[in-house]
This record gives structure tokens, sequence and C-alpha cells, in this order.
């Protein structure tokens, strides 16, 4: 099983995270071997160790070690012959284990704070999970191949080659995908901000079922598509905003829609709810780039007072985007035919695989 996950060099993982689970000789993954290091950049911190040290072939190291390389650097770690990861150039990571999760023995974390990794899983042990995070999403493995790649804090990249791929927001309950096929590939942009979330997907190679908002309301994202969706930033919400700019939806064509309560509506012909959706889409989105940006500062050490101003803007961007979600979710003209069930058809449920 081969994958790999990147993100972007100089950004930690504040407050959300790409988490790539796969459960697959018993291994304990409490230790693993130095190997294959390339560059002059190679560097370990031990459990307990003050600083960095150069990282040498065929030393070992506990599972609480951190490593990082340079911009032309990289390194293998062993668990053992069959189970291994390249940490790629520019990055830094922390292995960690543990055995608190009550649904697998033992779960292997690579707690990436910059930079990207290559795994490489030929026999992982049944009961075993290996979770990658990163910034902003929740994807794991429900076959054998897939990659994953983020150039932004925002940017998520996901393609299935082989068995099947789940996919989901780490920050709250602005989309999942249960199923990722092999030869499909989604790529999400993900910005949740204070109290709004903004996602924008895109879909290759093939229909696609996403939830929105909760795990209850699933929609087909047709072959090629590209949608816009803003929401409250909540684990479940019975109120989305969505503009479909490219392809279709179920069957409905490029326009502006809202859902409540499990029922989309196609708000295109009315130009004040196109209007408004339109706003609170780029509210939500402009309130996540703010949250990011603090987030940046906050991970660079930024002195008090910048922190305290992006902290404002922050707030003012939240307040103006949960003021336009209010104002839009009220509106008699949606929420009178949504009551009535008129004019809408129902989302249907997708069953996910296991």
């Amino acid at each position: 099983m081969k994958y790999r996950i990147a993100v972007p060099l100089g950004m930690v993982s504040a407050f959300a995270f790409l988490s790539c689970q796969v459960s697959g000789a018993e291994t304990s993954f409490e230790s693993f071997t130095l190997r294959e290091t390339r560059g002059s950049s190679c560097e370990v911190m031990p459990v307990g160790a003050a600083g960095w040290s150069a990282a040498r072939e065929g030393e070992t190291q506990k599972a609480g070690t951190k490593g990082r390389t340079g911009a032309r650097s990289s390194f293998v770690a062993a668990f053992d012959e069959q189970n291994r990861f390249r940490l790629l150039p520019g990055t830094e990571v922390v292995i960690r284990t543990s055995t608190r999760d009550p649904k697998f023995s033992r779960v292997v974390s690579l707690n990436l704070e910059r930079g990207g990794v290559d795994v490489d899983l030929k026999a992982f042990p049944k009961g075993y999970q290996l979770k990658v995070q990163t910034p902003t999403a929740v994807c794991g493995a429900v076959g054998t191949a897939f990659s994953v790649r983020s150039d932004r804090r925002e940017s998520n990249r996901i393609e299935c080659r082989e068995g099947k791929v789940f996919a989901r927001s780490a920050e709250d309950g602005s989309f999942s995908v249960s199923s990722l096929a092999a030869g499909q590939t989604l790529d999400a942009e993900l910005a949740p901000g204070k109290e709004n979330s903004h996602s924008r997907l895109r879909t290759e190679g093939g229909d696609l079922a996403v939830a929105l908002g909760s795990s209850e309301a699933r929609v087909t994202l047709r072959e090629g598509s590209v949608v816009q969706l803003a929401q409250q930033r909540a684990d479940s919400t019975s109120h989305v905003a969505m503009k479909i700019e490219r392809g279709r939806v179920d069957n409905s064509a490029a326009g502006r829609y809202v859902v409540e309560n499990g029922v989309v509506k196609n708000v295109s012909g009315d130009e004040r709810l196109s209007s408004l959706v339109d706003d609170y889409v780029g509210l939500a989105r402009s309130e996540g780039a703010t949250r990011s940006e603090l987030e940046v500062a906050r991970a660079r050490g930024a002195p008090a007072a910048e922190l305290a101003r992006a902290r404002s803007r922050l707030d003012a961007a939240a307040a103006a985007a949960s003021a336009k979600r209010a104002e839009l979710f009220t509106r008699e003209e949606i929420r009178r035919p949504v009551r009535e069930g008129l004019e809408m058809d129902r989302v249907r449920p997708t069953t996910i695989p296991r």
C-alpha cells in the first residue's frame, strides 16, 4: 500500500487536520529504523532530547521522536521491512503511537507540521491504524492505494488508485465522502472560520456521493462538477448555502441553492435570494481565510499586538458572515416552501460501504 501526504512548507496544523487511515507478523510500531538518508539536512529530535541531531542510517528511534528534512533532503523511517514512510524534502513530523482508541489495537500517528511523507505499507497488522495529520481534512483508506496532497493550508487533492477512500472535513461536518473509488479524484479547498465554514469541491473520474452539513443529507456531485458550500461551523447543521459553478448536483444544473433540513431548493430564479447565497458564500470564504491568517501568525510567534489585530479582523468577518447566514435562512421565500415541501427534491441517503 503506497500513498503520499504533503502539506505546505512553514504551515503548522493548528486547528484542523487531514488524517489518512489504513487498517491492516506483529510489529510493535513503538520504534523505527532510519534508512536511505539523502542530502545534508536530515535530523531527528529523540524523545527527551533538548535539540536536533543528525539522522544516521541504521540507528533506531522510539515513538515520540521528531524528524525533519531540509529543502533537498529526505530519509526513510522503517517500522519493519514491509512498513515504512519517507520524509520528503522540507518536512517536519512527529511519530507517535497510542492504544487509547477502542476501535483499534494500536494507532500510529504521523503528525505533520510541514512538508510531506510517502507511506508504503505492505503488511500493516489487522486491527492497527495509521493516521497522518495535516491541516484541513480527514481521509482514510478502505482499499489499498491513494494519494493526498496539500499545497496550501486550505487545499487538498485526494486521488484513489485502488480500492476505496473516504474523506471529510476535520473541523466540522461541512462535507464528507463515504466512498471515493479507484480512478476518482476530489479537490477540496476547506476554509473553516470562527463561526462559519466554506468549502469548494471539484470532482474527476465519476459521480461522487457527498454529505452536506450532516451525514444524513447526501447529494451526488456529477463527474467534473465544481461546487461551493457555506454553513455554520458545526458538526451538524440543517442550513447550507450551495453554489454550483459547473456541472450538476443530482439533477440540478449550475446555479444557486439552499439546503434546509435535508431539502434542496433552487433559488436561481430569485434575484434577491441568489444574491444572498453569493454574499454568504463569499463572506464565509473570507472568514475562513482570515482565521487561517491568524493561525499562521500564531505559528510564527507574532507579537501580541499583531495577534490582537488579527483576532479583531476575524471577529468582524465572522459577524458579517453569520449575519448574512441569518438573513438568508430566515427569508420567508425559503422557509415557507421548505416547510410545505414544494418544488424541491429531498436528499437521498447513501449507505456508507464498510
